[in-house]
């Protein structure tokens, strides 16, 4: 009976048939992390660009029988649009900013908005937006307000830069 190939062999095929562009200095780092989180047990999903642009998110999952299912989504659209709404925001002089409503954290915020508060990108994305409201429980009242009507027109709160101006 032949044996099946390691999952190694697999990512070496992979490569050298063009299924995936990942680059030779990059692919003996991928190759270790990829096996060595399988042999953990560990099976991230993984994004992987195949040499001919197109972008797939490949998931692994373990099967009752101890083998594996693999599947690959193609996400090439939706990084496209990801990116196509990046740059917009990135060229948009209106402060903006991308927050999490579970519990306020700024995933995003653009050049005007940091320019507005003060501060760095790097340094609002990770913090939670009542740092930046004058009075904390404005965020309350965004919430309120959003779950009101299910969108907000216009709302108004005084912010704080990293001084402490308002």
């Amino acid at each position: 009976a032949a044996s099946l190939p390691s999952l190694a062999e697999i990512l070496e095929f992979n490569r050298h048939s063009g299924i995936f562009d990942i680059p030779d200095s990059d692919f003996d780092i991928y190759a270790e992390a990829r096996v060595a989180s399988v042999k953990q047990g560990l099976i991230p999903p993984t994004e992987l660009k195949r040499a001919d642009g197109r972008i797939y998110r490949h998931q692994c999952m373990e099967l009752s029988d101890g083998g594996r299912m693999l599947t690959y989504f193609d996400i090439t659209e939706r990084v496209e649009a990801e990116r196509a709404q990046r740059a917009l925001l990135e060229t948009i002089p209106t402060p903006i900013a991308v927050v999490r409503e579970a519990d306020g954290i700024f995933l995003y915020a653009n050049d005007p908005l940091a320019a507005l508060i003060g501060r760095s990108t790097e340094d609002i994305v990770g913090i939670c937006a009542t740092e930046v409201y004058a009075e904390p429980s404005d965020r309350k009242r965004f919430i309120e307000a959003l779950d009101g009507d299910g969108k907000i027109d216009e709302f108004e709160v005084e912010m704080k830069a990293a001084d402490g101006t308002r």
